[in-house]
């Protein structure tokens, strides 16, 4: 899926990447490694990155992440300079009562549930472009709560893309593996705003259909805001088989 938001809480490679509390310091801050802060200077800019702080608390995904019924994040596409969004809502027509989805300016559609862990999962995401559903078994770690620096949470996910007219009808099928990691806290700026946020990182390897997967995704979370930027691989967004590999990017102009 092209526009999907974020998105979620994860990642690789601390490799040395945290600062030493200064002496006299009342909290150690997390900075983020060389690797991770040079990929990020080039898909959000070189000043995107503001000073490490101290690293907040990733608690229960419905406060952290602000997710309210009717909450809407606009952003802007740093590198296609084009404005985008998507929407959560609590889907009044499923029968679990902690059932979700979010809409995508695009038309795509993410459905989802929270367990009881506080965990967002998602269960299936509509492509619009493609005519496509791609599902993941188990759920996917959409949003992921009580996640801690340092301490990647890995899954592995069987994935089957069937036509979204025809839901019997297989179209791809694969699996990914996700590492999910919180890899250090920045002040941030976008137009909405300078905030402190928990920078997270998603790996994925994998292979569905035609299409390998060695790649890796970015999403900076301000407290009970939600993302406030994004780096994305479309490729792995949409779980379907591009000729390319196209970033998309974004920085939060609003949140309502």
């Amino acid at each position: 899926m092209k526009q999907r938001a974020l998105a979620a809480i994860a990642l690789i490679g601390l490799g040395g990447g945290f600062s030493a509390p200064s002496v006299g310091a009342e909290a150690q801050v997390a900075e983020l490694s060389k690797q991770d802060r040079a990929f990020i200077a080039e898909h959000l800019g070189a000043d995107f990155l503001g000073e490490p702080v101290a690293p907040p608390t990733i608690g229960p995904v419905k406060q952290f992440v602000g997710l309210a019924d009717g909450a809407t994040w606009v952003f802007q596409d740093v590198l296609e300079n084009k404005p985008w969004q998507f929407s959560f809502n609590y889907d009044d027509e499923a029968a679990d009562p902690s059932a979700w989805r979010i809409d995508y300016s695009n038309g795509d559609v993410r459905l989802g549930e929270f367990d009881e862990e506080g965990n967002a999962l998602s269960i299936s995401l509509k492509d619009a472009k493609e005519g496509a559903i791609t599902q993941m078994t188990p759920s996917e770690l959409y949003f992921v709560a009580g996640l801690e620096l340092g301490q990647p949470r890995s899954q592995r996910l069987d994935i089957k893309m069937v036509e979204a007219d025809n839901p019997d009808k297989l179209k791809y099928e694969g699996y990914l593996n996700v590492t999910y990691e919180y890899i250090g806290a920045h002040k941030v700026t976008v137009p909405a705003g300078t905030f402190e946020t928990a920078v997270t990182k998603w790996t994925y390897e994998g292979k569905v259909g035609p299409a390998k997967i060695n790649d890796q995704q970015y999403y900076f979370f301000a407290e009970g805001i939600g993302p406030v930027a994004l780096i994305e691989n479309k490729k792995i967004v949409a779980m379907v088989v591009y000729r390319k590999s196209i970033r998309l990017t974004g920085v939060l102009t609003e949140r309502r």
